[in-house]
Formats: C-alpha cells, sequence, structure tokens
C-alpha cells in the first residue's frame, strides 16, 4: 500500500499530521501491517522533507540523524518506526526507509 500526503494548508480540511495520524490509526484498527514508511524527498524543489534533510546534513548530522528530524521522519517516530536505512542520494532524490526495531524473544 502507497499513500502521498500533501497538505493544502487549509486548516478546515485537516493538517498533514491529521491525515498520517488517521491514516495509521485506520490501518492498526483494520489489522493492516505496515512494515515500513519509505519517504521520497526531491532536493531542490518545494519539498519540505528534502530542505529539513539537506539542512541537518550540512549541520553535521549523519544521513540517519537528517531523516530523522524531518517532517516524515518525526511522524514515523511518533508510531514506533525508529530505524532508518537512507541510501545514497542519487539523481537529487533522498529515498528513506523508516522500520520498527526489531524485537528479539529470548
Amino acid at each position: 500500500m502507497s499513500f502521498s500526503i500533501r497538505s493544502s494548508g487549509n486548516a478546515e480540511l485537516g493538517s498533514g499530521s491529521d491525515m498520517f495520524n488517521s491514516f495509521m490509526l485506520r490501518a492498526r484498527r483494520d489489522n493492516v501491517g505496515i512494515g515500513t514508511i519509505h519517504g521520497e524527498w526531491h532536493i531542490g524543489t518545494d519539498s519540505v522533507n528534502a530542505s529539513k534533510y539537506i539542512d541537518g546534513i550540512n549541520a553535521g548530522m549523519t544521513p540517519q540523524q537528517a531523516a530523522l528530524s524531518t517532517w516524515t521522519g518525526r511522524m514515523a517516530t511518533k508510531h514506533g518506526y525508529t530505524d532508518v536505512y537512507v541510501p545514497e542520494v542519487r539523481s537529487g532524490v533522498v529515498r528513506p526507509v523508516f522500520t520498527k526495531p526489531v524485537q528479539v524473544k529470548p
């Protein structure tokens, strides 16, 4: 399953956070397993995530720290997806993958 969130800024329609949280709540309620959250952020566009990611990298953060500092990173973390893999940036696109930590049972 895939979804894209783009908020218009009109509070009456709900914020991007409202949309994300509602989607995650509905998936959990309907027992829809979500294993990963993927981002696709195009550098040099109006992408808030891409801008925040680049700001983090320029401030000396690791790619993982920079990805977690973005809006998507904060939303993913809020829902337990605290591990992130950031492949090499190619063609100006950052494609992080957020996952839940693997829990090892004794």
